[in-house]
């Protein structure tokens, strides 16, 4: 798996565009009360980004790691936590890659639907191997993914983000999906449009290759990689999974 200019030369830049505030704090209440629930302190956090999750979750008192692909990510993570005086180990590694010290761990997450880059099944399965390897026997996995198919299958699919800004800055992303609904493969040609000012900055493309899941496929992924279902979500309010509510797969496997 690569990274890309998103990750990397506009990696402060990405939260901003992609999580507001309010979201971010549905997520870590969300993930903090199963944490409690399943008595889970030591956590791996793959895909960390700059930390959205990491350090909040650290403030809450968790024992976290933080791994992600893009340097620039985790230097952005490193800066963040130095300033708010807390000591996380963060790793510059790929998801199927993933081999970090102090395991086993209570909890490996894959959150943000990171999963969406596990774009067939042999880096699924090395990925899935790989935060098997890291839990202890009967830890958990948190695995957290957009269902496009939902989306997809509604006819609502955003082909631009809602314009953000602060400062003297402002940009917006613009989106031309491409659907392959054999190979359940989702191609999104982005461009983002930034201001500095009235300044207008060179747009930036993005081509990018996301897998389309529906959740038999998630089951026998997990069953192949050594893990089970025991609780299934929707969105971070608790909804449970159903046909009808089936905005997001938050699945909570255990390892076995």
């Amino acid at each position: 798996m690569k990274s890309d200019v998103l990750y990397g030369d506009l990696a402060e830049w990405y939260d901003r565009l992609y999580y507001s505030k309010e979201r971010t704090a549905k997520e870590i209440n969300f993930i903090n009360k199963l944490l409690i629930k399943h008595k889970c302190k030591k956590l791996l956090e793959i895909s960390a980004g700059s930390g959205r999750l990491t350090i909040p979750l650290k403030k809450l008192g968790h024992d976290i790691v933080g791994v992600d692909i893009s340097k620039e990510m985790i230097a952005l993570a490193k800066i963040k936590a130095k300033k708010e005086g807390l000591k996380i180990p963060f790793f510059v590694q790929s998801m199927e890659k993933t081999n970090v010290p102090g395991k086993p761990f209570d909890c490996v997450m894959l959150p943000c639907s990171s999963p969406l880059y596990l774009t067939d099944n042999g880096f699924a399965i090395e990925t899935l191997k790989r935060c098997n390897a890291h839990l202890k026997k009967g830890g958990i996995l948190f695995f957290d993914v957009q269902n496009f198919w939902r989306i997809i299958l509604s006819g609502r699919i955003i082909k631009k983000e809602p314009a953000m800004s602060g400062g003297n800055w402002k940009m917006s992303l613009l989106h031309n999906y491409v659907i392959s609904q054999i190979k359940g493969e989702l191609r999104d040609d982005q461009t983002l449009i930034c201001y500095i000012g009235k300044k207008k900055l060179p747009p930036v493309k993005r081509d990018i290759l996301f897998r389309i899941y529906n959740l038999n496929e998630i089951d026998l992924l997990f069953r192949l990689t050594g893990f089970k279902i025991v609780e299934a979500y929707s969105d971070y309010k608790f909804h449970k999974l159903s046909e009808e509510n089936n905005k997001r797969y938050i699945l909570i496997a255990k390892k076995i």
